[in-house]
C-alpha cells in the first residue's frame, strides 16, 4: 500500500506541488491576521483565468494532471495560491498599514473589469502570433500600467511585489525540483527554447518578476487599497 501511495506522489508533482503551494498560503493566512480577507480575494480573483491553462499546453509545458487532461484542479490551485501569496509579500514589504475602501459588489465590478481587459489581450496577442507566456505576462504588464495611470500611489506594491513573490516563486521551485526531480521534465515537452537559470525555467522567472509585480497593484485597485505608514 505505502508503494502505491509513493508512486501516486512521484506521478502527479503539479498536484502535489499545488498543495505544497497552498500549505505555504495556509502558513501566511494564519501568520498575517491583517491580510486575510485580502489574500482570500486576491487568490480567487485568478481562479477564473484556470481555462488558459489549456493555451499552455505543449507550446510551454505539459503536465501529468489527475484527471489527465489539460486543465484540472492543479492549475485552479496554482493560480490560488499565486493570487494569495503575492499579494501577502507585495502588502508585507510595502510596510505599510493597508485599509480597502470599496464595497463587495464595486470591488466585483473592477476586478472583472480588468479580468476582461487582461483576457482579451492574451487572445489579441496569441493569434497575432506571440507564445502565450509572452501574451499573459505582455497582458497584465498592459493592465497594471492601465490602474497606474488611475492610481499612481500602488505603484509602492511593485518593487515590492517584484521582490518578495520572485524570491519565493524562485525558492519553491527549487525545493519542488528536489523533492520530484523528473518535475523539471515537464516543460521540455514542445519547448525547444527552453532555458534556465540556476536551474528553473527561465519563463517561470519571468513569470514572478512579472505577476509580482503587477497582480498586487491591480487588486489593490479593486479593493481601492490605501496606505499608512506604520508606528
Amino acid at each position: 500500500m505505502s508503494n502505491n501511495y509513493l508512486r501516486l506522489f512521484y506521478t502527479y508533482p503539479y498536484f502535489f506541488a499545488s498543495l505544497l503551494g497552498l500549505a505555504f498560503v495556509l502558513v501566511g493566512y494564519a501568520t498575517a491576521k491583517g491580510q486575510r480577507q485580502a489574500m482570500l480575494l486576491a487568490g480567487l480573483g485568478l481562479v477564473p483565468l484556470a481555462p488558459l491553462a489549456i493555451l499552455h499546453e505543449d507550446t510551454y509545458w505539459s503536465p501529468v494532471r489527475l484527471n489527465g487532461g489539460q486543465l484540472g484542479v492543479e492549475d485552479v490551485l496554482f493560480l490560488f495560491q499565486t493570487g494569495a501569496m503575492s499579494w501577502l509579500l507585495a502588502a508585507a514589504i510595502t510596510r505599510r498599514k493597508i485599509h480597502f475602501n470599496v464595497a463587495v459588489i464595486t470591488m466585483i465590478r473592477r476586478h472583472s473589469l480588468l479580468a476582461g481587459l487582461g483576457v482579451t489581450l492574451v487572445l489579441i496577442l496569441f493569434f497575432w502570433g506571440l507564445d502565450i507566456m509572452t501574451s499573459s505576462l505582455l497582458a497584465i504588464v498592459g493592465v497594471a500600467l492601465t490602474v497606474l495611470t488611475r492610481q499612481p500611489h500602488l505603484w509602492r506594491l511593485v518593487p515590492a511585489g517584484m521582490l518578495g513573490y520572485s524570491l519565493f516563486y524562485f525558492f519553491s521551485i527549487k525545493i519542488c525540483f528536489w523533492i520530484w526531480p523528473d518535475f523539471v521534465t515537464y516543460w521540455n515537452s514542445g519547448n525547444d527554447g527552453l532555458h534556465f537559470f540556476y536551474g528553473v525555467p527561465a519563463g517561470e522567472l519571468a513569470f514572478a518578476v512579472i505577476v509580482g509585480a503587477t497582480y498586487p497593484v491591480c487588486l489593490g485597485y479593486g479593493l481601492d487599497a490605501r496606505f499608512h505608514i506604520e508606528a
